[in-house]
This record gives structure tokens, C-alpha cells and sequence, in this order.
């Protein structure tokens, strides 16, 4: 056996093994995932059972919640002429019109990161509560016309290339026995089952007899749990639906639908078995 040749290419396997550079692990960051103190906040209103963030509320008891987005050591929010000191605000009441927020956070600050954070930050920013006024004896409010109406073209998540129009009529309108209603209808939303199927109409329409959920300026939910039979419209039945809409915040002519519904099924029952969301750009 050539134990020379054997100890001269083991003295290669060691030497080119020590030739290759290590791995080095980098230091952790001692400041990944530190903040400075920021009052960042948002605003958002419960609309049926859902919270939408916005900067437009209704005026008919409607709650809104402020909130801080940052843990902090106090709070200060100024909401018009009112102080208050909790991380999440949830106010039902407000003057009409525009109405200025400012939150104010202190924090001790973590100099080692940030060696010019003071520990106090403030930002402000406005809504607008808006008007509606409603007459007596009933009838149709008077106010400026909501921004959630009109006709939307888009598509459903489910089939993004199968472009149609959904048509939101005037928020406010009066009912059959000339009430107020609101969210009036809600049409063209594709809407297949089994006796959609077999009536041959697939385009769904949302009525406002069905239970009402909530509106906004800017958002609506409208849910009917039970099916409804409507001879009178030839329509063959309305199943069981929940529907939650609102606007872009940065871009009041996109909307988002997000619908569920049931095929037929006994009355009363709320299985909402098929959901699809629409988006849709507004075109008139």
C-alpha cells in the first residue's frame, strides 16, 4: 500500500477544507421591529356588524371607534370640545359637519435606536358628520345625495376576466307606504342556483325588504336571513343573503361588494353557503 500517495492526498482534502470560507452569521439587529413613538390613528364606523375605516360618518347614531395604533404610556385625544385618555375611543354622538381629531401619545423612548425621539408625538386629521334631516310628517329625507350609488363596472374575484355592471340606486328613497328607506337596491350581481337556474335569470337584485343592516355615506351592509317568496314581482323566491359594500377611502369611485348567499333552503335558515366579492370602477 502507498501510504505516502494516501498521507499526501489527505494533506490536500485539509488544506483546500481550510481554504473555504466560513459562513458568518450577521449580528441581530437590535433594533429590527423598534419604533419611533408615533400617533398614527385610524377612524372607523360599525356599520350593521361590521367596523369600516373612513373619514365620512352618518348622523343617526352610528358608532365610531378612534384608535391608537401604538401601544404608548398615555393617551390624549381632542375630539372637538372633548378630552379623553384610552387607547380606543367609541363615540355614537357628533356635531354635523367636519369635525377635527387629534391624538397626542408620550412614550418612553428607546434612545439607543432612536437617539432623537423626545417620546411624544401628536397627528390630526378630520371627518365629516353628515347631514340628514328627516321630515314629519315621513317622507323622503332631505340631504346631500350619498357618494354610494350609481352603476359600477368590474368583475367578481371568482371569474376576474367576466367584466358587468351593478347598479346601486339612490341611498335614500321613499318605500311603498312613502317611508324613509335606505340602500334601495342593489342589482346585476351574477346569481346562480338551482331555481335561478331553472327561472333563467341570473341577475340577482338586493331589495330593501330585506332586514336592514346599516348604511353610511360611504359603506352599507344589508343581510335577509329567511327566503322570501315574491309572486307579485315574478321573481320565484329571494333566498337568504348577506351583502357588506363600501368605497375606496382613496378613491370614492371604486367599490367593493363582498356577498353571501344560499341556495334554496328551508325558511328561516341562514347557511350562507357560496361568497364572491366584486370590485368595480364607477362609470355613471
Amino acid at each position: 500500500m502507498n501510504y505516502f500517495k494516501i498521507i499526501t492526498l489527505f494533506s490536500f482534502i485539509l488544506f483546500f477544507a481550510n481554504c473555504n470560507p466560513k459562513e458568518e452569521i450577521a449580528p441581530e439587529n437590535p433594533c429590527g421591529g423598534q419604533e419611533e413613538v408615533k400617533a398614527d390613528f385610524v377612524i372607523e364606523e360599525l356599520i350593521g356588524d361590521r367596523w369600516f375605516e373612513g373619514d365620512t360618518i352618518a348622523n343617526y347614531g352610528n358608532s365610531v371607534r378612534f384608535s391608537a395604533l401604538q401601544k404608548a404610556d398615555s393617551y390624549t385625544w381632542i375630539l372637538g370640545a372633548e378630552t379623553l385618555t384610552t387607547q380606543s375611543v367609541i363615540k355614537s354622538s357628533f356635531p354635523l359637519g367636519w369635525l377635527d381629531v387629534k391624538l397626542i401619545v408620550k412614550r418612553i423612548p428607546n434612545k439607543t435606536c432612536f437617539p432623537f425621539d423626545d417620546g411624544i408625538d401628536s397627528s390630526e386629521r378630520k371627518f365629516y358628520v353628515w347631514p340628514v334631516k328627516f321630515t314629519l310628517p315621513p317622507s323622503a329625507p332631505i340631504y346631500p345625495q350619498y357618494p354610494i350609488y350609481g352603476t359600477y363596472r368590474g368583475h367578481n374575484l371568482s371569474k376576474p376576466n367576466l367584466e358587468f355592471n351593478v347598479t346601486l340606486y339612490d341611498t335614500f328613497w321613499k318605500n311603498g307606504v312613502d317611508n324613509p328607506a335606505y340602500v334601495g337596491l342593489v342589482s346585476g350581481i351574477p346569481y346562480v342556483n338551482s331555481i335561478w337556474n331553472k327561472s333563467g335569470n341570473n341577475n340577482y337584485s338586493f331589495y330593501d325588504w330585506c332586514e336592514y343592516g346599516g348604511v353610511s355615506p360611504k359603506a352599507f351592509v344589508m343581510k335577509n336571513i329567511a327566503v322570501l317568496k315574491l309572486p307579485n314581482l315574478n321573481v320565484p323566491e329571494i333566498p337568504a343573503i348577506k351583502v357588506y359594500g363600501w368605497l375606496d377611502r382613496k378613491d370614492i369611485k371604486k367599490i367593493t361588494i363582498e356577498y353571501s348567499y344560499a341556495d334554496t333552503i328551508p325558511l328561516g335558515s341562514s347557511e350562507l353557503k357560496f361568497k364572491d366579492t366584486y370590485i368595480g370602477t364607477k362609470i355613471y
